[in-house]
């Protein structure tokens, strides 16, 4: 029965939906004092085996056997009605198409292949990915180009007032000490930042938990954030952004998923 439902399904939309079912699967639980003594009960983030997982699928998204990877998913149709995508092309068309952004924890450019088709029309793109020393080795010497750049500190950027687009994309949740990054990035006063595919909580308080991922995907664990969405706009808010959209993503078990789009204010 089984192999008759899933034969219903166009072959192109079987990755996405197999990701989707992958998602069920990863869940969360705990509520732990210190990001420390949840540490001590996971593989942590820093496993090869994510990386391998990750590299894995991008050589094959590199050598155009599919569009773009997600936690090592592959997929093989463009996805547009996102929130990233639209706000993408918005700072793009505000800038006579040109975009220059900093993608902090990008992965191996996960971002970047996802909207690639569309950031190839532009005159002017420059994508640049700050990421864990692991990845950024193996990026420079597979990936980089003239557009997608990769860089092991904040530092390394050509730091200036052309960047209009600074991007977090399921990654403060998994950093102890995110917010601290999230700080020194925002004192850049770039124009625009998203914040998507992270981890709200509707407690009032930030909290601590550990996620598990299925070997479906790669078998890893992890603490992770769940944060207060009122105090992340807060924060925002202090660095003299405006809130200009919100949306979820996606529902967890503990909370949900979800993003926000900010503009620094005119002065």
């Amino acid at each position: 029965m089984k192999q008759f439902f899933i034969s219903l399904i166009p072959k192109s939309f079987l990755p996405i939906v197999k990701w989707a079912f992958q998602k069920r699967l990863v869940y969360w639980k705990g509520n732990y004092t210190t990001w420390a003594k949840a540490e001590s009960e996971t593989d942590g983030y820093n496993t090869d085996v994510i990386l391998n997982a990750v590299i894995d699928a991008v050589r094959k998204v590199k050598r155009g056997e599919a569009l773009y990877e997600r936690d090592s998913v592959l997929f093989y149709l463009p996805e547009k009605k996102n929130a990233l995508y639209e706000i993408i092309q918005q700072v793009a068309t505000q800038n006579s198409g040109k975009i220059r952004v900093i993608d902090f924890g990008g992965s191996l450019g996960s971002t970047y292949f996802q909207h690639k088709k569309y950031l190839d029309t532009l005159p002017g793109v420059e994508w640049n990915v700050i990421e864990q020393a692991k990845f950024v080795s193996f990026a420079k010497m597979e990936l980089e180009d003239e557009k997608l750049k990769f860089h092991y500190k904040i530092e390394e950027c050509k730091l200036d007032s052309e960047f209009n687009l600074l991007v977090f994309s399921s990654v403060l949740q998994y950093l102890e000490h995110g917010i601290v990054s999230l700080d020194a990035l925002l004192k850049l006063q770039i124009q625009y930042c998203v914040i998507d595919r992270t981890n709200f909580t509707f407690e009032p308080n930030d909290i601590i938990t550990k996620q598990t991922v299925p070997s479906s995907i790669y078998k890893a664990s992890y603490p992770c954030w769940f944060f207060n969405p009122d105090k992340m706009v807060q924060k925002f808010q202090s660095y003299s952004y405006s809130l200009v959209n919100q949306w979820t993503n996606d529902t967890l078990n503990i909370g949900y998923q979800g993003g926000f789009l900010f503009e620094i204010d005119k002065k």
